[in-house]
């Protein structure tokens, strides 16, 4: 509501409060999605600088044509190294995720992590998290008590059940008490709940 009647009195127009709601939903979609909403906002308001400043530039190079332009515009000292740097950091959040190469847990012997007993995993001091995994029939179950999991709860469950995915965990019962614990913190202790509980050593890391 004062988000809305603050819209509306800027300029006493129902179009800022469309705008208003327009841009809401745009960071409702970046939330959902993951995006970096505020790299997204520096680029709507910086862009249109560096586009222009890009176009000047370009026009005081001389050069026949636009490859010819782009080295000598790279043969300068400054924009020699600023330009590469910005290529090298807009393309890193695409390349990083396919050079790295994903760990998965594989017992010797087993295809998958079967959980036969029960594992426990951490404490219940402050920033910490404990973790029970017992035997399960009907997939992955979790139950969640934390100081912060209205504000937290999702971020918790989905920290477990990648974990478990990525482990090869199909059925179990995990219950996490939760005090506070960073997201690898409660990665580390269900993966270390898990081996107690498969009852085997050793096991190997398989890269794949």
């Amino acid at each position: 509501m004062m988000s809305t009647t603050g819209a509306f009195s800027t300029k006493n127009t129902p179009m800022n409060v469309i705008l208003m709601a327009i841009a809401g939903l745009a960071g409702f979609v970046f939330v959902k999605c993951k995006l970096n909403s505020p790299a997204m906002i520096l680029g709507l308001v910086l862009g249109l600088i560096c586009e222009a400043n890009l176009r000047r530039a370009y026009i005081m190079i001389s050069g026949d044509t636009f490859f010819q332009s782009t080295v000598n515009l790279l043969k300068r000292p400054v924009t020699g190294i600023v330009i590469p740097v910005c290529v090298v950091v807009l393309l890193s959040p695409v390349v990083k995720p396919l050079s790295t190469k994903k760990k998965a847990w594989v017992f010797i012997g087993e295809s998958e992590m079967d959980i036969k007993q029960t594992g426990i995993a951490g404490t219940m001091e402050s920033s910490d998290v404990m973790v029970t995994i017992q035997p399960g029939s009907k997939g992955i179950e979790i139950e969640i008590e934390s100081i912060v999991d209205k504000q937290f709860g999702r971020e918790i469950r989905r920290a477990i059940t990648e974990t478990l995915r990525d482990m090869d965990v199909k059925n179990a019962r995990i219950k996490a008490v939760d005090k506070g614990a960073l997201d690898c913190t409660i990665r580390a202790r269900v993966k270390t709940a898990v081996c107690r509980s498969n009852g085997k050593a050793p096991y190997e890391w398989k890269v794949s």
